[in-house]
């Protein structure tokens, strides 16, 4: 499976930072993600639209739904966006667990989340740049 993700990456592509279309959909999905977890504080919650179990319940499900662009991040950018985009994740997390966490102990989950996703995201850097160095190496020795 991590064979087929590597064919399929991104990380060849010449643009990189700023300039990658890829920095701007995991910025996009960030941006998504934050405005869902922070949708209680906000007064349109009261819409009908929004005033639904998903935008209201324990945010554990809404922190769950950025592992989508640090996984991306660490597709696109291996190691390094995989730490940028946890760390993004951890700016977006921590605001509402020191400012409006009722829960005790509130830095508890959304730390336990931002480590569980830079280790998952690492360790799929690491198995894609694995990957790649053992294609190079065939490549080189069938030549």
């Amino acid at each position: 499976m991590i064979a087929k993700a590597s064919e399929w990456s991104p990380h060849s592509d010449t643009a990189r930072g700023v300039r990658s279309p890829h920095f701007w959909i995991i910025t996009a999905l960030m941006v998504l993600g934050a405005l869902i977890y922070y949708i209680c504080q906000t007064p349109v919650v009261g819409a009908v639209l929004l005033n639904n179990s998903f935008f209201t319940s324990v945010h554990d499900l809404h922190r769950t739904l950025f592992f989508i662009p640090i996984l991306y991040a660490a597709l696109v950018f291996r190691a390094r966006g995989s730490l940028i985009a946890s760390f993004a994740f951890l700016c977006v997390v921590l605001p509402r667990a020191l400012l409006f966490s009722p829960y005790p102990d509130p830095l508890l989950r959304p730390l336990f989340f931002v480590t569980f996703a830079a280790l998952v995201s690492l360790l799929v850097a690491a198995q894609l740049n694995r990957v790649e160095r053992e294609k190079r190496a065939r490549a080189e020795l069938s030549v």
